[in-house]
């Protein structure tokens, strides 16, 4: 019986092992889609309240890149529905248009394919031929070890703060723009001094982000180092 108990012990650590280690190698080698949002709503000080981007593990770094819209994109209001899809019916026709122009039509890329992760391929058409942003890394960039905690779901004060918008969003904003986040896709980091509000959208991608934190921080509450003598 204790052989049998031992051998069970064995092979769920030697499991675990491996799916945390296939997490670490996923968070090292992909572009994690991501927004961020800004720590103020004050308009007076930022164009954005949030930006689209990526994250990616890299030595010991959590690097954040943001889309930065460049100064000669067109904007639309998001008030007209029928504007916004024209909008996005053209973007997607430029992009497949280039597609093929660059790549050939048998190396299409599926654009409705969204498995949370950035295609560097589509990422580069959009920078460098239709221009429509240019990536910038954020300050917020940081060593892994500068993490203090992590608050996974909208408790924390910049989420929380967005809940009276979203209970007074009329079910034509809801048809015609969908909720902003669900709770669900919402974590926040917390550095000494400052919080990295992320929505993570892919919830596969968040379930391993979650546990690469807690692999991280040696954590059982979120708080970093809070396993220690606990076996």
């Amino acid at each position: 019986m204790a052989y049998r108990k031992s051998a069970v012990e064995i092979e769920e650590t030697y499991q675990n092992y491996n799916e945390i280690n296939e997490i670490y190698n996923f968070m090292r080698e992909s572009k994690i889609k991501i927004i961020k949002y800004n720590n103020t709503f004050d308009s007076a000080v930022q164009n954005l309240s949030s930006y689209e981007g990526f994250m990616q593990i890299e030595d010991g770094y959590l690097n954040l890149f943001l889309k930065k819209p460049q100064e000669k994109a067109k904007f639309v209001l998001e008030a007209d529905p029928k504007v916004i899809q024209e909008a996005k019916e053209l973007h997607r026709s430029n992009m497949e248009n280039l597609m093929i122009k660059l790549t050939g039509a048998q190396n299409k890329i599926d654009l409705d394919e969204d498995d949370g992760v950035i295609n560097d391929q589509i990422m580069d058409l959009e920078i460098n031929q239709l221009k429509l942003y240019k990536l910038q890394k954020s300050s917020l960039s940081c060593r892994l070890d500068r993490i203090k905690s992590f608050v996974v779901g909208g408790y924390s004060s910049r989420f929380w703060a967005m809940r009276k918008h979203i209970n007074m969003m009329t079910t034509k904003d809801m048809d015609n723009h969908g909720l902003p986040f669900y709770s669900w896709e919402c974590i926040t980091l917390y550095l000494e001094n400052r919080k990295i509000y992320l929505v993570i959208q892919n919830e596969t991608i968040m379930n391993m982000f979650i546990k690469f934190l807690i692999n991280t921080l040696q954590t059982v509450d979120g708080s970093k180092d809070s396993d220690i003598g606990i076996k």
